[in-house]
């Protein structure tokens, strides 16, 4: 395993698979804000796959494909296809 994949995982194995207690307030901004959403560094997916599950018109970007991996593994063991971006934010 590389340094990007062992950081990847750490990220993931630290933050778990629960949306934490951003969750809500993201969801409020969401709720006030229609329209598509962009998960700026969703990683392996914490935010983007329960706003997913949940119906939220959301893409995600990050720049560790290793993280993307994980996401996009994540997403279709629940029957999800997240759109997802490998590049930097500010592209």
């Amino acid at each position: 395993m590389d340094l990007t994949a062992l950081a990847a995982q750490t990220w993931d194995d630290f933050a778990g698979n629960e949306p934490g207690s951003d969750y809500a307030a993201f969801r409020l901004l969401i709720e006030n804000n229609p329209g598509p959403v962009l998960d700026v560094g969703c990683g392996p997916g914490r935010l983007l796959i329960p706003y997913l599950a949940s119906g939220v018109a959301i893409e995600g970007v990050d720049t560790s494909e290793e993280a993307l991996a994980m996401c996009r593994e994540k997403a279709t063991a629940i029957g999800l296809t997240p759109v997802l971006y490998r590049q930097a934010m500010q592209r």
